[in-house]
């Protein structure tokens, strides 16, 4: 069965090489852009910022001179110095040559053995150049930002090329400093024939900064003319609205170096097809999954009717427990359905990706569970990516502890000991975390609330250092004053537990000395709460949805007795899923689009990451500024 509500004229603007196959094209359906074999991150900036550059400083080989005639007279000794810096040269070719082909470390060993003292000014600065690049690609950035002061040094008074500018931006970029980072790029001056892939790495690194930042960023500053258009576009809610900015923006800058080189995304956007005229939302609205069917749809229909843009898609509603999977698709081709946003649950997603509906699919779930990053990919959703186009987006606890990991990381903890409850998503989250984690990392599980102190206890040994305490006074064979004593080389504690597990967590750990640690936690600990005062200082991954509230946001409080309950975080995805709808044909690895359950990106398998927010608990309250 299916609901439906108001239907739209659409435009006829349409555009080649779009990330996803639009359903009204003429083209043969591609599935989203991606470069085969690309180098990702870091090591494709280092890559392309070097190529040039490093090559272009190279010491030319000596001239060959004509021939002299012998001389017979005794030969002057070789000169130290001269022989000291042909070897130092040879060294740090070789080095370079290690940067170029991307081998950091052997770069390093290498340059090592490289005595730059004995080098001309000059070559002392492809020296430091390298260094950095090494650095930055062991991520060294203490001794990156070494070498870089020693070349900033060398190179005083003198044009910095772009090689050296691209690894000055992505060392600030790595330090936090986003915008020294962009400004970094805007300096190049870079020739035509360059321009286009320097303006789509400018673009990228606007992306990293919140919506908060580059507003701030768009008042002043050498770059404030981009990140006003970074602002512009990202509090745009529809597509229509970017485009309407980005002309006004266009028309008001004329001679900016984007209006020559519209960086991708922009000029994809400025040019997508036109919009999906029917969409069908195949959600649960019976049985036990229809509450969280119910916020779904209901988080859809609000953005749907937040979007102010005047031509919008007609959408069906399916109830994917009224009828099997293949009486819902048949019912939806002969609706016209050329969109389907769902399902939700796990049995009706497989069902419907062995069907093969030859329509893109927005799956609300993973056809797997999210490890080791094959939750989008097998055979079956293969061919399904092959005709017409796929993404997925769910509610991983996998994004969170991405996150946690990301924050761990930047804090500099390095012994982590990990406290989660037994059920199957804090399993998950903490597998995740321990997978990617490089460092020592320590998980204890517990099975129940009411032995929360206790557990809290043996994680952190201090029943070990009672049980020291009895063997010495016994050994003594006397009474010692003793204070028992939580362990001291755990540097940060992980927290996978829900609301009311983390509120008997936070004195457990005061009463075992364990609160000194800083405590890092998921959503869960502060779902469902009204007042987080118990957990002062918890760090916390949070949705946007919760941290930034906004209309949408304001709705959902009047219309649910327990605005924070766990439905918020799935009434935040079918706000997602609409907007996902509306960007379709602009999806990309390389633009993420902020949402309400995270900063979305595109992965090359076809699931859609969330970043989620960052908040650290203050005063009762999630303080987003204290990070």
């Amino acid at each position: 069965m299916s609901s439906k509500f108001p239907i739209g004229v659409a435009t006829t603007c349409r555009v080649p090489n779009t990330a996803f196959p639009h359903p009204e094209s003429n083209h043969r359906a591609t599935y989203w852009l991606k470069r085969p074999g690309a180098i990702l991150g870091l090591r494709l900036i280092l890559a392309s910022a070097l190529g040039a550059g490093l090559a272009a400083c190279q010491t030319e080989a000596p001239k060959t001179e004509p021939a002299a005639e012998p001389d017979h007279r005794q030969e002057a000794p070789a000169d130290p110095k001269s022989a000291r810096t042909a070897a130092a040269l040879e060294q740090l070719r070789a080095a370079e040559a290690s940067v170029a082909a991307l081998q950091w470390a052997s770069a390093e060993r290498l340059l090592t053995k490289v005595d730059a003292d004995s080098l001309s000014n000059s070559a002392r600065n492809r020296y430091h150049q390298a260094e950095l690049a090494s650095a930055l690609g062991l991520d060294d950035l203490q001794r990156a930002d070494a070498a870089w002061l020693s070349l900033a040094n060398g190179l005083a008074g003198q044009q910095r090329d772009e090689s050296v500018l691209a690894l000055l931006s992505e060392l600030r970029k790595r330090q936090g400093r986003l915008a020294d980072a962009v400004a970094a790029l805007v300096s190049v001056a870079a020739p035509e024939h360059r321009r286009q892939a320097l303006n789509d790495r400018l673009w990228r690194l606007t992306a990293a900064a919140s919506q908060e930042q580059a507003a701030a960023l768009a008042k002043q500053g050498p770059a404030a003319e981009i990140w006003a258009l970074r602002t512009a576009i990202g509090q745009s809610f529809s597509t229509a609205q970017k485009a309407e900015r980005l002309e006004d923006w266009l028309i008001r800058h004329p001679r900016h170096r984007f209006a020559a080189a519209l960086p991708e995304p922009l000029a994809r956007l400025r040019h997508r097809p036109p919009p999906v005229r029917r969409a069908g939302l195949f959600i649960p609205l019976n049985g036990p999954l229809a509450a969280a069917g119910k916020a779904v749809r209901d988080g859809f229909i609000s953005a749907y009717l937040q979007d102010s843009t005047a031509v919008k898609p007609e959408v069906r509603i399916y109830d994917t427990t009224a009828d099997p999977m293949t009486a819902l698709l048949q019912a939806s081709r002969s609706a016209g359905i050329q969109f389907i946003v769902g399902p939700l649950s796990k049995p009706a997603l497989k069902r419907l990706i062995e069907l093969n509906p030859r329509i893109p699919v927005l799956a609300l779930n993973y056809p797997k569970t999210p490890t080791d990053g094959e939750a989008c990919a097998n055979k079956t959703q293969a061919r399904l990516n092959a005709e017409v186009g796929f993404a997925a987006l769910g509610l991983a606890i996998e994004d969170e502890a991405a996150l946690i990991a990301e924050r761990l990381q930047a804090d500099g903890r390095e012994r982590v000991l990990v406290i989660r409850n037994a059920r199957n998503w804090a399993t998950r989250g903490a597998s995740e975390l321990a997978r990617s984690w490089p460092h020592h990392l320590e998980q204890h599980a517990f099975g129940d609330i009411k032995t929360m102190t206790e557990s809290v206890g043996e994680a952190l040994q201090v029943a070990a250092s009672q049980a020291r305490h009895d063997q010495l006074a016994e050994a003594l064979g006397t009474p010692l004053e003793f204070l028992p004593r939580a362990r001291q080389d755990i540097d940060g504690i992980v927290a996978f537990v829900d609301h009311l597990q983390a509120l008997a967590l936070a004195p457990a750990l005061k009463f075992h000395f364990g609160d000194q640690p800083p405590v890092y936690a998921s959503s869960q600990s502060v779902r469902g709460a009204r007042q987080l005062d118990d957990l002062e200082g918890f760090r916390v991954a949070e949705l946007p949805f919760r941290l930034r509230p906004g209309p949408l946001h304001h709705a959902f409080a009047k219309a649910f007795d327990h605005p924070d309950a766990n439905l918020t975080a799935l009434f935040a995805l079918g706000i997602d899923a609409y907007r996902l709808l509306d960007h379709w044909s602009l999806l990309s690895p390389s633009d993420p689009l902020p949402g309400a359950t995270g900063t979305l990106k595109l992965g090359d398998d076809g699931c859609i990451r969330r970043t989620l927010g960052w908040a650290v608990v203050q005063d009762g309250n999630l303080n987003t500024s204290q990070r």
